[in-house]
Parts: structure tokens; C-alpha cells; sequence
């Protein structure tokens, strides 16, 4: 019997962990020392219907927090927010150019489409067989006149919106930061097109009709952990 126990034991914890790991609210709530430990406990065995006592349930919870920085180190985060500003701006788009043997071309030209002087809005992203463009719907039009004739050449998502963070420089060598960031947008309901890090700015790019929402949730974290 105690053989089996041993065996079973792990399983639980496996399971407890994986069950808090897919859920984000939680993960918030436990970062932030909101939860009842007991009644989680009671609430997850209910769920996966787990033969175990609450009590064991309970010591696999705090195992979970003691060994995930990012929860461990919740509060530590407020002074990476501190001050943070949250800055918006609609009408932009990306293009995606796949597959391109010719990509540094489009690379050199873009200090002749661009007016850099009057601040247009450009972000690059190369990747190993692919570069996105990110930039408002005026410059788009003007960038596309030099892409390839082919439809199939590249793809542009319009409709979207920029959100930049700026928050502590120091947030660069901690854990868990971005990732905080992005749940906080996934417990909204947001799907994130693209996501920047040049601390100590954060860039996203979300749909435009979850901007609203974007907002304010992002502006109520930096609140909160301020």
C-alpha cells in the first residue's frame, strides 16, 4: 500500500501542475497571494477527480508557486512598471514577405520609401526565410509599389493596432516579465498578431477591434503592479 502510494503521489503533482499551468486566472490570483489554498485544493480534485486528500492537493500548489519564478517573483515585477506609459495607435498593418532570395534588397529600399524625418512608424522583423514589415496604412500603400507583382509573394495583415510599454531598463535581466504581459492580454481574450522587445520598450500589435480592451487591461496591470 505505501509502495503504491509512492507511485501515485508524482502522478497528482504531475497533474495538479499541469491543470494550473493551463490556466492563467489562477496563475494571477496565486502570483498576487488572492487565492484559498484549501478551497483550490477542493476545486481542482473536483475537476480532474482526483483520488488524493486535499491536503496533498494543497502541497502540490505551493510546490508549483515555490518553483515558478514568475509567480514567486509576482510582486517583485511592480517596479519594472512603475511610471509606465501605455501608448496607442491605430491604422497600421504588416507584410509578410516569405521565401525571398532578394529580402536585403527590400531591406536597402527602405530608406527611399520611407520619410523617417516626419516620423513615420517602421518596425522590421527578420527571420531565417521571412521579414515583416510593420508600419501605418499610408506608408503600407507606398511600400507596396516595390514588393513582388505575385499575390502569393506576401501576405498583409491589416487592421491593426500598436500598443507601446515603456517600462524599467532592469526588466531586461528578470524572468517572467513578457510573459506576464502577454497573460494579461490572453486573460482578455486577445489574440497577439506581433510582440517587440527593445527595452526598454515592449511593442505589441493587436486586432484593432480589441484595441479598447488591450488598453485597459494593460493600463490596469502597470496600475496594479505599480
Amino acid at each position: 500500500m505505501g509502495l503504491y502510494y509512492q507511485m501515485q503521489k508524482p502522478n497528482i503533482t504531475r497533474e495538479v501542475w499541469n491543470y494550473i499551468s493551463r490556466d492563467l486566472a489562477i496563475q494571477k490570483h496565486l502570483g498576487k497571494n488572492l487565492i484559498n489554498m484549501r478551497a483550490l485544493a477542493k476545486y481542482i480534485t473536483t475537476e480532474l477527480k482526483l483520488k488524493a486528500s486535499t491536503d496533498s492537493v494543497i502541497s502540490a500548489i505551493r510546490r508549483y508557486s515555490s518553483h515558478n519564478d514568475g509567480l514567486g517573483s509576482f510582486n517583485e515585477m511592480g517596479s519594472f512598471f512603475k511610471g509606465s506609459n501605455v501608448i496607442t495607435r491605430n491604422n497600421m498593418a504588416c507584410i509578410i514577405l516569405r521565401n525571398q532570395a532578394n529580402i536585403h534588397e527590400y531591406l536597402s529600399n527602405m530608406s527611399k520609401i520611407m520619410d523617417f524625418e516626419k516620423g513615420e512608424p517602421l518596425r522590421l522583423i527578420k527571420g531565417r526565410s521571412s521579414l515583416r514589415i510593420l508600419a501605418d496604412m499610408k506608408s503600407i500603400e507606398k511600400i507596396k509599389k516595390s514588393l513582388p507583382k505575385k499575390e502569393h509573394d506576401f501576405e498583409i495583415k491589416e487592421n491593426l493596432s500598436e500598443i507601446k510599454i515603456k517600462i524599467a531598463l532592469k526588466a531586461e535581466k528578470t524572468k517572467g516579465v513578457a510573459a506576464r504581459i502577454s497573460n494579461e492580454l490572453t486573460l482578455q481574450g486577445i489574440n497577439i498578431s506581433e510582440m517587440l522587445f527593445c527595452i526598454p520598450e515592449i511593442i505589441i500589435y493587436v486586432d484593432q477591434s480589441d484595441l479598447l480592451k488591450a488598453h485597459e487591461g494593460l493600463v490596469k496591470l502597470c496600475c496594479d503592479m505599480s
